[in-house]
Formats: C-alpha cells, sequence, structure tokens
C-alpha cells in the first residue's frame, strides 16, 4: 500500500509538471519484471520443474502480468500498471470535482472492493481477469491518497508544524507497531 501511496503522489507531482514519460516508466517496469520472471523460469527448468506445465495461455498470463503463478509479489504489478497509464485521466477528474467528494467516493471503492476481495479470495485468483479489475479499484483510493497529500502539500504542512524529534518518535513507534501486529 505505501509503494501505491508513493505512486500516487509522485505521479501526481509528474502531472502538474506536465508527464511525459508515463508509458516509458511502465515499459521499464515490465522489462524488470519480464526479466526477473525469465530467470526465475529458467532456474526453475533447470532443476526440473516446469512452472508453466506447457500451457502457453499461462505463460502469456503470467508475462502480462494476470497471473502472479511464479512471483507472487507480482499480484499488484498489472493493476498498479494500469492505475499509473490511466492517471492522466485520474488526476484530471481528481483536479475537476471537490476533494470531499473524491474522498468520499475513494472511501465507497475501498470499502466495497474490500469486502469483495475478503469474500471472494478462494474463488477471484481463479479468474484473473476481474481480480484484475477488482484490485485497480482496490488500489485506486490509495492512488489517490498519494496524489491528494500532494495536491494540498501536507507533507510541507507537517514539516513545519511537527518538531522533528517527536517525528522520530513516532516512526519509531510506527515501525514497532508494524513489526509487532499483522495488518
Amino acid at each position: 500500500a505505501f509503494y501505491v501511496l508513493l505512486g500516487g503522489y509522485g505521479l501526481y507531482y509528474v502531472h502538474k509538471k506536465g508527464d511525459k514519460r508515463r508509458i516509458t516508466r511502465i515499459i521499464n517496469l515490465f522489462i524488470t519484471f519480464w526479466l526477473i520472471t525469465t530467470i526465475a523460469v529458467i532456474i526453475f527448468n533447470c532443476l526440473g520443474r516446469n512452472f508453466f506445465d506447457n500451457n502457453f495461455i499461462l505463460a502469456i498470463n503470467v508475462y502480462l502480468g494476470f497471473s502472479p503463478h511464479i512471483n507472487h509479489p507480482a499480484w499488484f504489478l498489472l493493476p498498479y500498471a494500469l492505475i499509473s497509464l490511466s492517471s492522466k485521466h485520474l488526476f484530471d477528474l481528481f483536479d475537476k470535482y471537490k476533494p470531499w467528494l473524491v474522498i468520499i467516493a475513494m472511501l465507497a471503492f475501498k470499502l466495497i472492493t474490500s469486502y469483495i476481495v475478503s469474500r471472494g479470495q478462494n474463488v477471484l485468483p481463479h479468474h484473473e481477469y476481474i481480480y484484475t479489475i477488482v484490485l485497480y479499484f482496490h488500489l485506486l483510493p490509495t492512488f489517490i491518497i498519494g496524489a491528494t497529500i500532494h495536491r494540498f502539500d501536507i507533507v510541507t504542512y507537517i514539516r513545519e508544524r511537527t518538531n522533528p524529534k517527536f517525528a522520530l518518535l513516532l516512526l519509531l513507534c510506527l515501525f514497532i507497531a508494524r513489526c509487532t501486529f499483522t495488518t
């Protein structure tokens, strides 16, 4: 979630400056993913393990990001790439409407998609295309929160009004809480 939040913050910053590299960033992200996936496939094939089970469609789905069959942490790659690709239109809508309306809409998206993900965790992963759409809308609120933080310059606001020692103490408490409790 933090990566998606930072993505929203950074892409909104770039959007305001005039983004000319959105497609290039996604292509570079996928090239890195394809390289890592190919290395994993080669290593596992050398060990006598065939992850694709000679299934060409599964291989295509893995390389396009629909199925994190080999690289499980990559479950968010395609939804994030789709959010990034649609960010210009998302930010245009974001700037068009009042912030409180956008936040309410994002809260509704998060609640609905959280319910769908929690109820469908045994079914959704078997329907990769539908799952990708659900994940797109599930990650979208966090992405828009990142954009909101930049839009209202909340980082500068906090920096100007917070004692650095107190901020360090809060970060330490957050780190300890994160290490102690699961999310």
